[in-house]
């Protein structure tokens, strides 16, 4: 289990309404919104939070057994781990592909571009029987990229608002789920009788890039007022001081 409290804890179900006797297993300076099981061991899983450390727990182990650090930047967010890889979604930033097995501080190994993920935390996942598609919520829907080449495949509208927060495949079959801002959840299947079109995607891409670079530089400015404000402030209260 993960919390906002930034806990990882373990507990025994039993047939009892209650459960048993919780463990902290690690602990997170920062909330934790998202944990990954490893498909090949029952012992192991993965957790992150927004400290921007992944633990790699061992329940065999009495502490995590490693740790990789994404990034420094602040809101950063790990959305799933299948096995080898790591996928790591940034607030109003792109989407990056990391090696598990590699040290802490590693470099990402692919990059994909074209979503917006500023509004709203959004969901990040593996898709595919062996992972080959990386698929997200964004601002403007949910995209496709094929893993390999980071080129965009598929681009489906969700409602009037647009937004995609989660998004949920199933483990076996070609269906997936979605959620937004909208008050319903929406199930996806390949029922369509013609190739999807990618008109408008191009626009898509460049909207989401011009409103992300105009966010950014109204952060900047604001961060220069206060600074500026900072320094005015500090210079009075010294020509206040007595001598």
């Amino acid at each position: 289990m993960c919390g906002c409290d930034g806990q990882i804890c373990i507990a025994e179900l039993s047939a009892l309404p209650h459960c048993g006797k919780t463990k902290c297993v690690a602990q997170h300076r920062g909330a934790s919104h998202k944990l990954g099981l490893d498909p090949d061991s029952p012992f192991k899983f993965l957790t992150s939070g927004e400290d921007a450390i992944v633990f790699a727990i061992d329940l065999r182990q009495g502490q995590p057994a490693s740790k990789v650090v994404v990034t420094r930047e602040k809101e950063k967010r790990v959305g799933l781990h299948n096995g080898t890889e790591l996928l790591a979604s940034y607030n109003d930033e792109d989407i990056y592909l990391f090696n598990s097995s590699h040290v802490d501080g590693a470099q990402y190994v692919k990059r994909h571009k074209g979503h917006r993920n500023n509004a709203t935390v959004k969901g990040v996942n593996f898709y595919g029987p062996r992972s080959e598609f990386v698929m997200s919520g964004s601002d403007c829907g949910h995209i496709f990229w094929e893993k390999s080449s980071c080129q965009i495949v598929q681009y489906m509208e969700w409602d009037k608002g647009g937004t995609i927060n989660c998004i949920e495949a199933h483990p076996y079959l070609p269906v997936m789920a979605t959620s937004g801002l909208d008050r319903n959840a929406k199930i996806w299947v390949p029922t369509a009788k013609v190739i999807t079109c990618l008109a408008g995607l191009n626009s898509v891409i460049k909207r989401n890039k011009q409103g992300r670079d105009k966010d950014r530089q109204h952060h900047t400015h604001l961060f220069e007022s206060h600074m500026l404000w900072f320094l005015m402030h500090h210079l009075t209260q010294r020509g206040h001081c007595p001598q």
